[in-house]
């Protein structure tokens, strides 16, 4: 199950917290959006890599305190001298409850394995290369076992400018067959979730909000031996906006750092000096301008600096789009998104990335 479930209850209950003591944390907009989108990266000697997905999400608040949410996906992978790999990915489930009387937010989460799974050797290796997350595509993997999350996160106004939010969340994953014809099934280890973060109203129009993430991992198990230990994981993130009438400026920065893993040897854990996932920086503008009551549109920038692991050579991605918004009528829109990007490597080797989607977005 994705982490960010819990991170984005937090900055929902934050912004809800300004103002009056009337909070309404769950919002009362029911939604259903269904955004198919095709990405391809293009690299040295014509190397293609691309996918076509096609996410669902659906949203309905039962009434002022309580809603659930669902979230899937269709995709198909396809890269150069790669296997093909397609199918429906997991789906998860979001049921949030918002507590009155102490400002808390109650989360149960599942992961419910209705994805691909019991991958050939073949597919495995595309389903490797499909999570470097330079490539941010997505749908970085298709399914794992039955996981369950709980967590609770509480939100309180300090005064008209300061709003507070902190979280936890624990989840409990399930094993599963990543290859066909393994011995045993695999079980990634639970995770814990601590967030914290705080926003200040700087001015009538203007806000900066900054949140911290640690997420710790319990040992990986193959049947009942314990055979990886992954290091902590740490985000820090800052994010500035300012409104002028109709418009709205987003200025966003993210660092992601990662602690050593730890592998079973000889009956026991040593460090293994050889990252797998690199420290990140990125960095992203946004500039979301009205055009007219039916014409949004959105102009994106991003830069994103990823670390030299073992694999794969240090990459910087440069990115610019643009995200238009049709309106039809009060409750359709139609969004689009379009994008290109360049990753250049320590290496010299070069990346040319290619997105472009268009679907529907139904509220009533």
């Amino acid at each position: 199950m994705k982490n960010i479930v819990p991170i984005l209850v937090l900055f929902l209950g934050i912004e809800a917290a300004w103002g009056s003591d009337d909070l309404n944390i769950i919002s009362q907009q029911p939604y259903f959006s269904i955004q198919p989108v095709y990405q391809s990266w293009t690299g040295d000697n014509d190397f293609t890599f691309s996918e076509m997905s096609v996410p669902l999400q659906a949203y309905y608040p039962f009434n002022r305190n309580a809603s659930l949410s669902l979230q899937t996906n269709q995709a198909m992978v396809n890269g150069d001298n790669l296997e093909k790999l397609s199918g429906l990915t997991d789906t998860q489930l979001s049921l949030n409850y918002f507590v009155e009387r102490v400002d808390a937010v109650l989360n149960l989460g599942l992961n419910l394995p209705s994805g691909k799974k019991a991958l050939t050797l073949d597919e495995f290796v595309t389903s490797s290369l499909l999570s470097y997350d330079f490539y941010n595509f997505m749908v970085p993997n298709f399914g794992q076992g039955l996981n369950v999350s709980g967590g609770i996160t509480w939100v309180r106004s300090l005064s008209d400018q300061v709003a507070l939010g902190i979280g936890a969340t624990y989840q409990l994953k399930g094993d599963f067959e990543p290859l066909e014809n393994m011995m045993d099934k695999y079980k990634p280890g639970d995770e814990f979730l601590a967030t914290a973060g705080i926003d200040v109203r700087l001015t009538e129009t203007s806000t900066i909000s900054t949140d911290l993430i640690f997420i710790s991992y319990a040992a990986d198990k193959f049947g009942d031996v314990e055979v990886f230990e992954s290091g902590a994981l740490f985000y820090g993130n800052v994010q500035y906006k300012r409104y002028f009438d109709f418009n709205t400026l987003s200025l966003f920065a993210r660092y992601r750092t990662k602690g050593k893993n730890r592998i079973a040897v000889a009956g026991g854990f040593v460090d293994d000096e050889n990252k797998t996932v690199p420290d990140l920086f990125e960095t992203i503008a946004e500039y979301r301008m009205r055009i007219n009551q039916n014409l949004s549109n959105r102009f994106i920038a991003e830069l994103r600096f990823y670390q030299e692991i073992t694999t794969v050579a240090a990459i910087n991605v440069f990115g610019v789009g643009i995200q238009p918004d049709f309106r039809v009528s009060q409750n359709v829109s139609i969004p689009v998104r379009l994008k290109y990007s360049i990753g250049l490597s320590e290496n010299d080797s070069r990346l040319n990335g290619f997105e472009a989607g268009a679907g529907i977005y139904f509220s009533f």
